[in-house]
């Protein structure tokens, strides 16, 4: 099982969890007033996903590393268009601490919108308001 997570303010019951049970694929939301953080967590030590894909940044631009000059984006922020992880400041702190806390298991950054473009390319658009079924479909022929 994978672990999809959009991931939120901690309690303001914006995250959304997905994973794939099979062919099917569940939802859950994070209750409001629920820390998200800890319901993830817990999520994940009762059903031990082999891999957790998070919409938010997972590192600092390399300035903070003594690489570069750029203070408040990452290169693949500037290439996609993105917000800077600065800008969303303390989600991006809480989806680092986060991969620590979860390590062994494999967390990786996600960036829907890019997705959501690339298909918008080739014609599929409206992520928002097709079908999920039938959204996903389409992302597995275009991923490689």
């Amino acid at each position: 099982m994978i672990c999809g997570v959009d991931f939120g303010a901690r309690l303001a019951g914006t995250t959304a969890i997905c994973t794939d049970r099979g062919a099917i694929l569940q939802l859950v939301r994070v209750p409001k007033n629920h820390d998200a953080d800890e319901y993830l967590l817990a999520f994940c030590q009762k059903y031990l996903p082999s891999a957790v894909y998070l919409d938010a940044p997972l590192s600092l631009p390399d300035a903070y590393f003594g690489r570069g000059s750029d203070f408040f984006f990452r290169q693949c922020d500037r290439m996609l268009g993105a917000m800077s992880p600065m800008f969303l400041g303390g989600l991006t702190a809480r989806a680092i601490q986060l991969r620590h806390r979860l390590a062994p298991t494999p967390v990786y950054e996600v960036y829907p919108r890019a997705a959501a473009r690339c298909l918008a390319d080739r014609g599929i658009d409206g992520y928002r308001t097709t079908s999920p079924s039938a959204y996903a479909r389409a992302l597995a022929d275009v991923l490689p």
